[in-house]
């Protein structure tokens, strides 16, 4: 459920966030680690946040191919373009409270956020509401928020280009799971609002 003070999106998507929450603070980043010999270069780590485990797996396969590692709590994959560069993707299940479970220094470390968010299961909704409102609260990288249902895109097409606003730090955009360009694009999104960022 959203925080006291949140902004309801009820015209626009139904959802109810805390669009104040999201904003822009300059910070340092860690510095990225080496590569080692034959493995593809990181263009950006990615953190995946999802109020259960099976549309968090579901959305990497559809992304990636395959999920490489199913760790407790932490699900690793990897979209290669090429055989030279690739985005890591680390998938972190929500089913809790987010400041017990997520780690500091990977979501910290990351280019952004995407969280899946499902659109037809209320008390879903309401724990990924939780978890974007504790993320637009404690980082700054972007968020985008993926509206998804059984019945594929819940959302307008006309919405997906850069999706609807949240405030300066956060999108939603609407995906079909089922729809590897669908989730694509959405990546897309979340390195433009990164790239937004950048001093000219």
């Amino acid at each position: 459920m959203a925080t006291k003070g949140s902004v309801k999106m009820a015209e626009t998507t139904g959802t109810g966030f805390s669009a104040g929450a999201f904003r822009h603070r300059e910070a340092e980043r860690p510095a990225s680690r080496p590569v080692k010999p034959g493995q593809p270069v990181r263009l950006a780590e990615v953190v995946v946040f999802s109020p259960d485990v099976s549309s968090l797996d579901h959305f990497l396969r559809g992304l990636c191919g395959r999920v490489d590692f199913d760790l407790s709590g932490l699900l690793l994959a990897r979209l290669e373009l090429g055989s030279e560069r690739a985005f890591q993707l680390y998938g972190l299940p929500v089913e809790n409270s987010p400041e017990a479970l997520v780690p500091d220094l990977l979501v910290a470390r990351a280019l952004g956020a995407l969280l899946l968010y499902p659109w037809d299961v209320p008390f879903l909704r309401e724990r990924a509401e939780t978890v974007a409102d504790w993320y637009g609260e404690n980082y700054d990288a972007p968020l985008v928020v993926l509206a998804f249902s059984s019945r594929g895109n819940p959302l307008p097409e006309e919405t997906f280009a850069s999706g609807i606003s949240l405030g300066p730090g956060a999108r939603v955009v609407g995906v079909d799971l089922d729809a590897p360009e669908s989730l694509r694009r959405a990546l897309v999104v979340l390195v433009d609002m990164a790239l937004e960022r950048v001093a000219v």
